[in-house]
């Protein structure tokens, strides 16, 4: 072969075309990585990504500078600085423009932001001289926060940073991280200065102080870099003409100050500090005043905060000027050198730093001739030798390429202009860029791994020059194939070539892809005349190539590579005169190798290590030895996992899985560790992954191991990984559209009417779908949306009379539509909480309210009445109306996005409404009235509507409970009297709005103890409120004050030391427990229920036994006439939500809670008696306790206890009264009735019980003595029962208990217009007692909701049994779930504590998956059931089957599977088929496990090569081992048959 090429290196010409710039001019190339340039003219910037134009830039002045940088870890930051202002382009599309107050000379990055030189001649006069902001005095500063501060660079106290100096270059350790030194130029002298860049030794000092400051710059001192073991890097390098430096150090002792080297990668943070006292906080070391004893500039350096202190190195004089040198720099390991080019000279002075622990020590420096250079990847320099000449240069190593010639057509070129990663920019004689791309290293990883082991065996010139000839032999190669060079490198360093033959005879070898290159390997020896003695080298080299080989055996795509290196193992074995067991190992046939003894060396091991054989032998009780890379260089395993990863990881993961200390969820752990997933584990061999995963199927069923996102991937459990998503979840209903007939669409388009049903066009369909398979077995969901349906019309029956007139049957008609129309009037409270949180609005649509149908239809004569608005009162239409907006707004579910003060106004009506006030109330108890703006407030308050103001005053707080928010306080103290300071206007608020007022201080100020508001609060707990000048005592009022007094210190009764001396409890009590005969002119009796909730609220489930004595009701007979009977109810009540625990659940227990003589005497109500009013609250009083202390809870005997009592008050409210002393009693026995009635709908609350639905329903339909009062009880009942269409429940919290008992206050109003005692709007606080509580399991695939068992395990150590969707207990008494669906993998969530438990709590699924593993493929009964029912629907046509796979499966190749498995196989495919799931199949699904008993099957009948002989010896050896019981992937009778197959295939040969 004739070689009369010259050596070159791999250089792609890329010649872009630029375009000039409109004056003529060249724009500037600049490169980064990634292949990011930036094309930059004077006041033009493109960004291009690759050759893809990214942006286009345009400025109105000139360009300073331009770079990528990097801010609070955002990296790739364009910063454009222009002279007084830097445009930041971030990757996200942010942008932001920081203005100075200086102009700029020049900007450049660092690894935290940008270092600015100010101009001086730009900067006189832009401040104030007279300032001592360390801005404008200092020259060089740094920016790190777009929005931050400026902070400044200064000198060492024993040097001075000349107003004269220049920044060069300035380190960023982005690039290298023991990059410290900065060089400035100072154009007075036309001297280079070097300093190293440390921190400040007194932020050093204060880290703790400033460490969390603004901008602050805390960090340690790096240590020395670690370099590899080997020869010296620097015992090569030639000692040039050495520069003596001017002044290295001003003073000796510099060197051994203690100051902590920079550490560029300190966390920075910064806030914006923009006045004087801000300015404060950034000082270094308050108080210290450092002052610069040889230069004084008239300002103080100690009294700011300085960022990076610059310590003086170095001064060299320039002999040309700044313009015509080119200044770098370069670091290796603990090394940096500053390159600086003098193109005038046509010299390059290198001057080489040591890192130490204090600062950069000066090493060496040395010059060569060239006409530029750039640093280029590393320790890489391009030398630009002649204008048509560049050649490559490690700096440190000394260590050449061969000279690169352009093309003879290229331009003369002059020097470089960018460079960076393998690309750099040529500048010609007119100024055009030029960009060239070098060949650094080899595209395939093979290859690369090749190179990368002479990091370990020779020393780092040797490697180096191995790269530089593998870089120059790639160019030898026509092809340009890596493999060829790299064995061209080898030869040429290890063959012993014949000096005296300039070529080598084809005919003395033997002809093979080794030794066709021996010719180019002697040119390239020649060339490179390599030294190097390195022949006991070679049977090393031989060594870790070999075990290169063994690494390749564990890729299944590593095919080429692997017989690439089985021919050169074997020449080399040959030529080297190793043994047979060498020679032969490697399978090639000997007549393709040269078989003459070149270089007879030393045998390092007399048998070649089989990584197969010693995984086999892991199995029996002769373990063979495997040598590892690591050992053969004798370094840590960091270099088996950098040259042989996977025999690392495979030796590691196979120790584990022979050892019987370890389970297989180990190895899952390892495998996560070691970053191998399931597509990975797909490119092993099936010796290595078939045991590999047999061991993940067995975890996949027993998840014993650390759940993490890795791992649960790995064994396919997609629904444990959900589990720990904090991401919400949309669920979208899987319903099959079909078009709609052209008459619907116009009916849509046409229809006037609110029509409302369960659920409109905004309701969230997988609500429905969960709701439909709580409710599955009957009707009853849709029986209670016909009661709770406001725009239908109603329905009643009249029975006339005999002899009755048509006029009277009309009057009484009207009058029963009358109460059925009161009863409309309250659906609202029921369809609240029924379609609790159901709806998602569109926020470009208004959110639709329903009107109310007043219509009702009579039976049996089915007479149609017709009342319009006027035939009610008004102040009943309007807490009507007021109603159904709260249902509306309480229909917006808490997580919807987008309810902001914008989108609330736009759904404002013209006029302020009561529709429209009970809306706010609505959504802020959702909490969507946060971000309401003031302007917003305003537009509501101003018009002084008293609704408006009610819903937005409580709905704000609602919103904002808890906060003490200093904007609200001041609204509400606007609204409230009482909150207003002494002499400020009386302002005409309505007793309404007051009433809100102080509700609204109660929930803001939830829990707080604040001492103000209960100070006030108790006096308002005994006063009279102002409207229209005149005083009124009202006992809403007071009773609001009670219970907000209450919700401020909300469970604090153990604790008021804060309030001890205002005697509240010594003042609620005797209010509380007060017996007159007489009524005092302060109507003390209406301050009692306030008194007596405040009480209950402040001690609730403390067991405080005084106070809950204090409260217990008189047990004597007579005094209970002192009392007033519904007090009575509130401190049985009282005394109850103390006493927390001692609620019980049975009748004995009610019959405790009332007086023996009471009991004794009235509880068998045969008669109607006054006296019994006493008893009958008492009765409701302990009833509504059970009730609340139960709540949600389904317990079936708390149930049955309060319908006996219904059950006898219903007997008892039959009777008919004669006089007024009956008519009493009748009344007060039918309050209580509707009480309890709302007491058990409590209990069981969510879980629409048959039993409470039939009571609720026989009330709902009764309307004899029915009133306004009496409905909204039982509509109330009716949404509790189906609460939150059954996926929500009450919570046991002390604020919930609080808020239910509100919202259930026992006294309705009897009277339409009846508002004194309790105000209507707090019936709906309920809604802040209330949580998601409803168990849903999902198939993790579909994400529709599943009907499947689920055991229940209580922390009592109890276990439940449920069906799941369906109420769970409360979640703090649960310890774990665990789901019982044979057909999905068995999920178990146990230790339900801290973070994991609200993460369950807030998203209440469980994600099941469905089995597609071995499980499916094992017969059984229902296996078969499940395969003929499939079988059946797909002969129906119900499901439709494609048919290739069946067709597919008939084939010869298939003989291995069973038709069992076949059809299943089928079956599965028609499922994921039709639903489109077969992104979520994994490396353990059924067709994966066929699809390698197909392949083990072919391997083992038509072995291909000795690699699938000894991988099915790996899986007998494994399979014996582990025995016939933990084989799951592969079965042990499929294994035993391969082992017949082998032994026919072994008699077939013999």
């Amino acid at each position: 072969m004739n070689m009369n090429m010259n050596l070159t290196l791999p250089v792609l010409v890329v010649d872009t075309d630029w375009q000039k710039g409109k004056d003529g001019t060249n724009p500037e190339i600049k490169l980064y990585p990634s292949n990011r340039r930036l094309i930059v003219g004077p006041r033009q910037i493109n960004v291009y990504n690759g050759n893809l134009l990214d942006r286009k830039l345009s400025f109105d002045e000139d360009i300073v500078s331009t770079c990528y940088t990097t801010f609070h870890d955002v990296s790739n930051v364009l910063a454009v600085c222009l002279r007084k202002a830097a445009h930041l382009f971030y990757p996200d599309g942010r942008s932001y423009v920081v203005s100075f107050p200086f102009a700029i000379a020049r900007a450049l990055p660092f690894e935290c932001g940008l270092v600015l030189e100010k101009d001086p001649l730009g900067t006189v006069g832009d401040l104030d001289r007279g300032s001592h902001n360390l801005a404008a005095l200092s020259k060089f500063l740094t920016v790190v926060d777009p929005i931050g501060t400026f902070k400044a660079i200064a000198a060492l106290s024993v040097s001075v940073i000349s107003p004269h100096e220049e920044l060069v270059i300035f380190p960023d350790r982005t690039i290298n991280k023991n990059r410290t030194l900065c060089v400035t130029f100072n154009a007075h002298d036309k001297s280079i200065i070097l300093y190293n860049v440390r921190l400040s030794s007194r932020l050093t000092r204060n880290a703790s102080t400033y460490g969390s400051g603004s901008n602050s710059a805390s960090g340690s001192g790096s240590g020395p870099a670690t370099t590899v073991s080997g020869p010296s890097r620097h015992a090569s390098i030639r000692k040039y003409s050495l520069l003596a430096p001017q002044n290295r150090y001003e003073d000796e002792s510099e060197r051994d100050q203690t100051l902590n080297s920079i550490n560029m990668e300190k966390k920075r943070t910064s806030t914006l500090l923009s006045d004087v006292s801000s300015m404060a906080r950034m000082r270094s070391e308050p108080g210290v005043v450092s002052h610069d004893t040889k230069h004084d500039h008239g300002f103080e350096y100690g009294t700011y905060q300085k960022d990076m202190i610059l310590a003086k190195l170095e001064t060299f004089n320039l002999k040309t000027d700044i313009n015509n040198v080119s200044l770098h720099t370069i670091s290796f390991e603990d090394q940096e050198a500053i390159i600086l080019v003098d193109r005038i000279h046509k010299e390059a002075k290198i001057f080489i730093f040591k890192h130490l622990m204090n600062a950069p020590l000066y090493q060496a420096s040395y010059s060569f001739q060239c006409m530029d250079c750039i640093p280029l990847e590393e320790s890489h320099v391009i030398v630009l030798k002649e204008s048509n000449q560049i050649c490559l240069v490690d700096l440190f190593l000394d260590v050449m390429s061969p000279k690169v010639t352009l093309p003879s057509n290229f331009p003369v070129i002059e020097r470089f202009g960018s460079s960076a990663e393998c690309n750099v920019t040529l500048i010609d004689s007119t100024g055009s860029s030029h960009l060239l791309h070098f060949i650094m290293q080899p595209s395939s990883e093979f290859v690369l791994r090749c190179l990368s082991c002479f990091k370990y065996l020779a020393g780092s010139r040797l490697e180096e020059t191995i790269w530089m000839m593998w870089r120059t032999a790639l160019m030898l190669d026509n092809c340009r194939n890596e493999w060829n060079a790299f064995v061209i490198t080898l030869l040429a360093l290890i063959f012993p070539f014949n000096d005296k033959q300039e070529n080598i005879p084809v005919s003395t070898y033997v002809p093979n892809e080794i030794t066709t290159l021996l010719e180019k390997a002697k040119y390239m020896g020649d060339a490179f005349k390599a030294d190097y003695n390195i022949p006991d080298m070679i049977p090393y080299i031989a060594l870790a190539l070999h075990l290169i080989r063994e690494e390749a055996r564990l890729d299944i795509f590593a095919a080429n590579d692997l017989m690439r290196l089985n021919i050169l193992m074997t020449q080399l074995s040959t030529w080297m005169g190793w043994p047979e067991s060498w020679v032969s190992y490697y399978g090639i046939n000997l007549k393709s190798i040269d078989q003459q003894t070149k270089f007879l060396l030393v045998l390092v091991l007399e048998r070649p290590p089989n990584l197969l054989e010693s995984l086999v032998s892991l199995f029996s009780n002769q373990i063979v030895k495997y040598l590892t890379f690591s050992q053969l260089v004798e370094e840590g395993e960091s270099a088996d996992e950098l040259i042989t990863p996977r025999t690392h990881y495979t030796l590691k993961l196979f120790e584990i899985l022979v050892s019987p200390s370890y389970g297989p969820g180990y190895i899952v752990d390892m495998m996560c560790a070691f970053d191998i997933d399931m597509s990975n584990l797909e490119t092993y061999p099936l010796g290595i992954s078939i045991p590999l995963k047999n061991a993940v199927l067995r975890c996949q069923e027993d998840t014993s191991f650390e759940w993490t996102e890795k791992s649960l991937a790995i064994t396919g459990r997609k629904d444990l990984q959900m589990l720990f998503s904090d991401d919400p979840v949309e669920y979208v209903a899987h319903t099959k559209h079909q078009p709609k007939h052209y008459q619907n669409i116009i009916n849509l388009l046409t229809d006037k009417g609110d029509s409302m049903v369960a659920w409109d066009g905004q309701s969230e369909a997988d609500r429905i779908n969960v709701t439909k398979l709580i409710f599955d077995k009957d009707r009853r969901f849709y029986e209670i949306t016909t009661l709770l349906h406001q725009t239908r019309v109603q329905t009643a029956t009249l029975v006339p009379e005999h002899n009755i007139s048509e006029y009277t049957l009309l009057l009484q008609q009207r009058k029963l539509a009358v109460v059925i129309a009161s009863r409309t009037l309250t659906i609202p409270m029921g369809r609240a909480a029924l379609f609790y949180g159901s709806r998602k609005p569109i926020l470009t649509e208004r959110f639709p309210i329903p009107k109310f149908n007043l219509n009702c239809l009579i039976a049996p004569s089915m007479t149609n009445i017709v009342l319009t608005e006027q035939s009610l009162d008004k102040n009943l239409l309007e807490w009507g109306y007021f109603h159904s907006g709260v249902s509306s707004g309480l229909s917006i579910n808490k997580d919807s996005n987008g309810i902001s003060g914008s989108w609330i106004i736009f759904n404002k009506p013209n006029e302020l409404n009561a529709q429209h006030a009970g809306f706010l109330l609505g959504i802020g108890l959702n909490g969507h009235l946060k971000r309401l703006e003031e302007w917003h407030i305003y537009n509501y308050l101003g018009p002084k509507h008293p609704l408006t103001s009610v819903g937005l005053l409580i709905g704000m707080a609602a919103s904002l409970r808890g906060t003490m928010d200093n904007k609200l306080t001041k609204v509400l103290s606007v609204h409230a009297v009482a909150l207003l300071p002494q002499g400020a206007n009386d302002l005409n608020v309505p007793v309404d709005v007051q009433t809100a007022g102080l509700v609204g201080i109660g929930l803001l100020y939830l829990e707080t103890q604040h001492r103000r508001m209960s100070e006030i609060l108790l006096a308002q707990v005994t006063s009279s409120v102002y409207q229209n000048d005149s005083e009124i005592i009202h006992e809403g009022y007071r009773f609001s004050a009670g219970i907000s007094l209450g919700l401020v210190n909300l469970g604090k009764g153990d604790d008021l030391s804060g309030l001890n001396d205002t005697h509240v409890v010594e003042k609620l009590l005797l209010l509380a427990t007060s017996m007159k005969d007489y009524q005092p002119v302060q109507e003390l009796d209406k301050s009692c229920c306030g008194s007596i909730l405040a009480l209950a609220f402040i001690y609730l489930r403390t067991h405080n036994v005084t106070v809950a004595e204090k409260l217990r009701v008189p047990q004597s007979e007579q005094f209970l006439d002192y009392v007033r009977p519904d007090l009575l109810l509130l401190r049985c009540l009282a005394r109850n939500m103390i006493l927390w625990d001692e609620i019980e659940n049975t009748i004995s227990w009610v019959k405790s809670q009332i007086p023996s003589p009471v009991w004794a005497k009235h509880s068998s109500l045969r008669k109607l008696d006054s006296d019994q009013v006493a008893y009958l609250n008492l009765l409701g009083g302990a009833c509504l306790s059970m009730a609340i202390r139960n709540a949600s809870s389904g317990d079936i005997v708390a149930r049955d206890t309060i319908l006996y009592f219904i059950g006898e008050l219903n007997r008892y409210t039959q009777l008919e009264p004669t006089n007024y002393d009956q008519r009493i009693v009748i009344r007060c026995g039918r309050n209580i009735q509707n009480l309890l009635a709302l007491s058990v709908s409590i209990v069981m609350a969510g879980s629409g019980d048959l039993e409470t639905l039939r009571l609720l329903r026989i009330m709902y339909h009764d309307a004899k003595a029915k009133s306004f009062g009496s409905y909204m009880a039982i509509n109330m009942a009716l949404g509790f029962l189906f609460l939150g269409d059954g996926q929500y429940a009450f919570a046991n919290n002390n604020f919930a208990i609080a808020c239910l008992v509100i919202s259930v206050y026992p006294i309705f109003p009897s009277q339409e217009n009846e508002n004194d005692i309790h105000l209507q709007a707090l019936r709906h606080l309920w809604a802040l007692s209330i949580e998601p509580r409803c168990l849903v399991v999902r198939d993790v695939v579909t994400q529709k909701p599943l009907k499947v068992a689920v055991e229940v395990r209580m922390k009592s150590g109890t276990t439940k049994l449920i069906i799941a969707p369906c109420l769970l207990p409360n979640i703090e008494e649960i310890s774990g779930v665990e789901t019982l669906d044979n057909d999905y993998f068995k999920v178990s969530v146990n230790n339900l504590d801290g973070q994991f438990r609200d993460l369950f709590r807030k998203s209440m699924t469980v994600y099941v998956y469905k089995r597609t593993n071995f499980a499916m493929l094992k017969q059984s009964v229902s296996g078969l059931l499940a395969n003929e029912s499939k079988q059946m629907q797909i002969r129906n046509g119900e499901i439709k089957v494609d048919g290739i796979m069946e067709w597919f499966s008939k084939g010869s190749h298939f003989a291995a599977v069973s038709a069992f498995e076949k059809l299943v196989m089928n079956h599965d495919d028609v499922q994921y088929t039709n639903q489109g799931e077969w992104s979520d199949i994994n490396g353990l699904s059924v067709f994966n496990i066929i699809d390698t008993k197909v392949e083990l099957q072919n391997r083992a009948r038509n072995p291909r090569s000795l690699e699938d002989l000894w991988n099915l010896k790996l899986l007998f050896a494994y399979t014996d081992h582990l025995g016939a019981s933990h084989m799951n992937y592969i079965l042990y009778e499929f294994v035993q048959g391969l082992k017949q197959e082998i032994w026919r295939v072994r008699r077939n040969q013999i």
